[in-house]
């Protein structure tokens, strides 16, 4: 699943905006995010992170891969020129086992990836932890200013009297840290009988588009009970494509079974 391009660009341009005016010259700049995996990745526990930093006459360019299986080189690989889908290897990730990290900074005399000179020429630019030519993790590189301040949502929705099991309640709960790139989605359900599924999470491609994408499946916890969860910071990929929970308010949040009924139909919150 690729990080959405449009909805990314319209969150990136305001916080280029913001961090214009938040930081005067000279003054420092921090922002990370998560690398996810594909939902069809090869590798089921991997997870990482990309750090940008501009201070001064220093910039930073770090990416950290977490769980990763030991043995052959990975490679960094960035989308070049940017809104494309041509991408430039950048060189395999220092270390090995399941750790290993590539640390740039100008100031100790490194160049950054593309031969640019600021990390502002890459803030938007997609990234990809290749393995074998299988794509493990996969990212954008993050805007600075982003709130720092933890945003959240949670809803509780019922199924209503027409649909196929009108007992079914989900609670959703949402949480931000754009900064450190740390989202979260869970969809907790309960009062649901297991027979017809398995059931999957779809949501809208887009506010009001009327288009689903399937988010994922639910994993059933016990026999009324089931959950579906995405945790960046555990390398799981947001519904969607999405790289914030915030691009997720206002879609709808559909449970369907495997022959696609729905089983619920709700306006995913905003959060706060």
């Amino acid at each position: 699943m690729r990080p959405s391009k449009l909805t990314y660009f319209a969150v990136s341009s305001l916080a280029v905006c913001v961090a214009a005016l938040a930081f005067a010259p000279g003054g420092k700049q921090d922002s990370q995010t998560c690398l996810v995996r594909p939902d069809d990745g090869p590798d089921g526990n991997a997870k990482g992170t990309l750090r940008i930093r501009s201070k001064g006459n220093s910039e930073r360019f770090d990416v950290h891969i977490m769980k990763v299986k030991g043995g052959d080189e990975r490679h960094l690989w960035i989308e070049d020129p940017i809104d494309s889908d041509t991408f430039t290897d950048i060189g395999d990730l220092p270390g090995g086992g399941g750790s290993q990290k590539l640390a740039l900074d100008t100031k100790k005399g490194d160049s950054l990836p593309l031969g640019v000179q600021t990390t502002d020429e890459l803030i938007g630019r997609r990234v990809e932890i290749r393995h074998a030519d299988e794509v493990e993790l996969e990212g954008q590189v993050p805007p600075y200013g982003l709130p720092k301040k933890p945003q959240k949502a949670k809803d509780t929705v019922q199924a209503t009297d027409k649909d196929p099991q009108p007992d079914l309640t989900a609670t959703i709960e949402m949480r931000s840290k754009a900064d450190k790139g740390q989202e979260r989605i869970i969809v907790t359900l309960k009062d649901i009988d297991f027979g017809p599924g398995p059931f999957s999470i779809f949501v809208e491609d887009a506010v009001n588009s009327g288009t689903f994408v399937d988010a994922g499946g639910v994993e059933k916890l016990s026999e009324h009970k089931g959950r579906y969860r995405r945790d960046c910071k555990k390398g799981e990929a947001l519904p969607a494509g999405v790289m914030f929970v915030s691009e997720l308010g206002g879609r709808r949040l559909q449970v369907r079974d495997g022959d696609d009924v729905v089983y619920l139909d709700d306006v995913l919150p905003t959060v706060e």
